[in-house]
């Protein structure tokens, strides 16, 4: 028998010796790998060599455990959905501290030093003042990232939970009248905060004045922070007020521009001093104030007399006026009513002194009956 010729390999009637011998022959010309299925009848199986042997065994386990914990978790609902809520969470809180006390303080750090290499340009002034403005931005704009984060966990959350946000919205279309009239609230004060702060109406710091319908003369103190729905101000007696973005109607910033510090000097009894000499005094105390150096910076213009502007059966007032820095109003206006009663007592006459600026606590009118009918009730009390 003549072994490879074509006769006997294509032979119609082969045997199972014949087919395993061409599959022998063949695993020589071709890769071994694309060989058909070695067929089960009386054959032996496919020993392999150690080294296949070993990366057999290590890496099907690997294959095997790789997703066994996560699969097994998929079998159990209520657990799975809890671990996926709970990550939701465990990332939203984590964006949030790290936007709050990682990324605002170390922007704010890099703009704080390219603020203060402009100093020689712009001047100490202007760099203040740009300062201030890039922390209110930086605030308000990590506020709405943070805003941003909560919503979205909570879309996520609702989402595990098997509450679909479209499925929320058809089942909330009886209540849609009241989620639509408090949603619309809630985005007239958010764009009316994102218009304050695009129109630099005031900052982080500023003294201001804030009207709305529920003061009847304004709240006035120092801006904490501008927030996405709330402005939050902080009185002169320590207490801090919220004001919603969408009710505020007027804005008095007494931190932009030069301000007017004056006093009105009442006086009702002079005896034998003449009005000249009372006004001269006062003269030469505004002469002194511009050169008195506790209060010399503060002023942008000298102080004056402006002569008599109010007159009554038996006194008349003096006002004094001069322009000061912003923010500097309050304290050059105590100065000069301490110097005006120093005058007032060297001359020998009676009278009073009164500032223009008075630094109170704004209650609103229905807190303000409230305190009245308590008073008129302490006062008949027996």
């Amino acid at each position: 028998m003549r072994l490879g010729t074509a006769s006997a390999l294509d032979a119609p009637t082969s045997t199972t010796a014949t087919t395993t011998f061409r599959e022998f022959v063949l695993a020589f010309m071709t890769d071994a790998s694309a060989l058909p299925a070695q067929p089960t009848t009386n054959q032996s199986p496919v020993s392999l060599s150690p080294a296949a042997k070993i990366k057999k065994s290590s890496v099907a386990p690997e294959e095997n455990n790789e997703g066994s914990a996560w699969e097994k978790l998929k079998k159990v609902p209520f657990a799975y959905a809890f671990v996926r809520l709970l990550i939701v969470l465990t990332v939203a809180a984590a964006t949030y501290i790290i936007l709050l006390h990682v990324v605002q303080p170390q922007l704010l750090a890099v703009l704080r030093k390219a603020r203060i290499k402009e100093v020689d340009e712009k001047g100490v002034e202007a760099v203040v003042v740009d300062i201030v403005r890039e922390r209110t931005i930086v605030s308000a704009a990590i506020s709405f990232l943070n805003a941003f984060v909560i919503i979205l966990a909570i879309i996520m959350g609702l989402s595990i939970m098997g509450v679909h946000s479209t499925a929320l919205i058809t089942a909330a279309g009886v209540g849609s009248l009241v989620i639509g009239l408090a949603a619309q609230s809630i985005l007239v004060d958010v764009i009316s905060g994102l218009l304050l702060l695009a129109e630099d109406q005031f900052n982080i710091g500023d003294t201001v004045i804030l009207y709305d319908d529920s003061f009847r003369d304004g709240v006035q103190g120092n801006i904490l922070t501008l927030g996405v729905r709330t402005t939050a101000l902080r009185q002169f007696d320590g207490s801090i007020s919220y004001l919603p973005n969408g009710k505020i109607t007027l804005v008095t910033n007494l931190s932009k521009t030069s301000q007017r510090a004056m006093i009105n000097v009442s006086i009702s009894s002079m005896g034998d001093t003449d009005v000249e000499v009372v006004v001269s005094a006062f003269n030469d105390m505004c002469n002194f104030l511009i050169q008195d150096p506790n209060v010399r910076e503060n002023f942008v213009s000298p102080p004056q007399v402006l002569g008599v502007t109010d007159m009554e059966l038996g006194q008349f007032t003096l006002g004094i006026v001069g322009m000061v820095k912003a923010g500097t109003q309050w304290g050059t206006e105590r100065y000069m009513r301490y110097a005006a009663l120093r005058v007032l007592e060297a001359l020998r006459v009676n009278g009073n002194v009164e500032a223009q600026h008075q630094t109170k606590t704004s209650t609103s009118p229905r807190a303000s009956n409230e305190n009245k009918q308590r008073q008129r009730a302490t006062n008949n009390s027996p």
